[in-house]
């Protein structure tokens, strides 16, 4: 082991046997005689350690030296958070409520930057929610919302290469169906104005939430585009799914319906392009879904176009 992993395991291992000691010491307190005595008192003392004296010997061992980023304080926190109410049941889960309200705010704030800095703004936005939740579905799903909103509101800057949906007539659909929901708001409203302020705001809140999901989707599907980017064919329909490509994988690529055991990417209608693989590659969809598939059944506005842009260039790297 080099100084650098022993520099870093030292902190690790002294956190790890302080947070043992300390939840052996609370087992101890919980099954002892006098808790059932002194319950109040003493589920306090165990969620006071468990939310701000394990955090604080994170801060001291390991963020201090650097080993850890002030953002892991929060996690942690999270966790103990998560150990008390399974310990004292969810009323526990409040206390979370100002974190998780923390780390949205540095979700966005991490996002808002990313995007300033240029490129496709939905990947840097889904890099900057894992920097700050890690690579798990949280991540995945604030990085969803995120980039549905930021397609909903943020200016239009449509990309050069190959639209999907548009000629399917997606935009006109989403158009429709926003309107309809428009309609059904208004009834609805006006019904829950018996009830009170409260269920009013709730439906409006709802019925915004699912036109703004229109409006980023159908926006994203008009933006957000296919490209031959290098040696890369850069996948990208709209919010629904990605994938980066390497030219080198291709093995062909054929206009007209997909096969049936084909992963199959479309919007409104039937798939018009069939890419062959060399390989099985991921295809992300929303909310972090992952598929695998080396045949791909694509819906594009010019199947032809692509096909013909690929083309030569599969034969050079052949």
């Amino acid at each position: 082991m080099d100084a650098h992993a022993a520099a870093r395991a030292r902190p690790i291992a002294m956190f790890g046997l302080f947070a043992a000691v300390v939840l052996a010491g609370e087992a101890a307190v919980i099954s002892s005689r006098q808790f059932p005595l002194h319950p109040r008192l003493l589920t306090t003392a165990v969620v006071f350690d468990l939310v701000i004296t394990v955090p604080a010997a994170w801060w001291l061992l390991m963020v201090r030296p650097g080993v850890a980023s002030k953002r892991s304080l929060v996690r942690i926190a999270c966790l103990g958070i998560a150990v008390s109410a399974l310990l004292f049941g969810r009323s526990m889960r409040a206390l979370a409520i100002p974190l998780e309200a923390l780390l949205l705010v540095w979700a966005f704030r991490a996002a808002r930057a990313a995007v300033q800095t240029g490129g496709d703004g939905l990947e840097r936005i889904r890099a900057a929610c894992k920097g700050v939740f890690g690579d798990n579905a949280v991540s995945r799903a604030v990085a969803t919302e995120l980039s549905v909103f930021y397609s909903a509101l943020a200016p239009h800057r449509p990309e050069h290469g190959f639209t999907h949906g548009q000629k399917a007539g997606w935009s006109a659909v989403a158009f429709v169906v926003g309107l309809i929901t428009v309609a059904e708001a208004i009834p609805i409203e006006l019904f829950l104005r018996r009830f009170g302020n409260a269920p009013v705001a709730i439906a409006a809140a709802i019925h915004l939430y699912a036109l703004l999901w229109f409006l980023g989707d159908a926006r994203a599907l008009r933006n957000r585009v296919t490209r031959i980017d290098g040696n890369t064919l850069r996948l990208r329909l709209g919010l629904r799914w990605a994938a980066d490509i390497p030219l080198r994988l291709i093995e062909s690529v054929e206009t007209g319906p997909s096969p049936v055991s084909s992963l199959r990417l479309k919007v409104l209608g039937a798939t018009n392009l069939v890419l062959r693989l060399r390989q099985p590659i991921a295809v992300s969809g929303l909310f972090g879904i992952t598929r695998r598939s080396s045949t791909l059944g694509v819906q594009l506005d010019d199947p032809e176009g692509l096909a013909a842009a690929l083309r030569p260039l599969l034969s050079t790297i052949r």
